[in-house]
């Protein structure tokens, strides 16, 4: 809804034109009785306001395929922290329990299309434990990406930011 403001006076549903009260009066009316359209002032962006989009935008960058992807066998593929460490603890139980960890078995991995792979303890691990550490160097970027946003003494310098840069090459992982 628009307002109208005349002086320091806000427009509240009458004016008076030529001497005369006029309740609810049309744009024309309002304007003619020297009104102005009222047009609130745009609140200042801050610096802290460019440092808290852009580490937004890091956020959400950090939880993307961008980042969170690597390839199994070709297919793209995701292990959260809680996946990681569930198929480390099931692939040493398998090992335990089959009394070795060069025994085959059949593994399903969860994502939007769960791929079903055959491999053993060793190899399970030696997967995960790759995927972690791709993880965490990938961790360590956006770390330190959100320390140099943080360090921005200006908007523009948190603006330009690139905060793509410098992941890791995705996984190219064969089982």
């Amino acid at each position: 809804m628009k307002r109208y403001k005349k002086g320091s006076e806000f427009y509240k549903g009458s004016v008076i034109l030529n001497g005369k009260r006029i309740f609810n009066p049309c744009v024309s009316d309002i304007t003619a009785a020297g009104y102005v359209e009222y047009i609130t002032p745009e609140t200042a962006r801050t610096l802290e306001d460019a440092k808290r989009e852009k580490i937004n935008a890091i956020n959400l960058y950090d939880i993307s395929d961008n980042v969170n992807q690597f390839f199994l066998n070709g297919s793209p593929l995701w292990l959260t922290k809680e996946e990681r460490s569930s198929l480390i603890n099931s692939a040493n139980a398998k090992a335990i329990t089959l009394k070795g960890d060069d025994i085959s078995y059949e593994i399903w991995l969860a994502g939007d299309n769960p791929i079903k792979i055959t491999s053993n303890s060793a190899q399970v691990i030696q997967m995960v434990s790759a995927v972690e550490a791709y993880a965490f160097d990938c961790r360590n970027v956006t770390q330190e990406h959100k320390s140099n946003v943080q360090a921005a003494t200006t908007i523009e310098d948190a603006d330009a930011y690139d905060n793509e840069v410098n992941y890791p090459n995705k996984l190219k992982l064969t089982l």
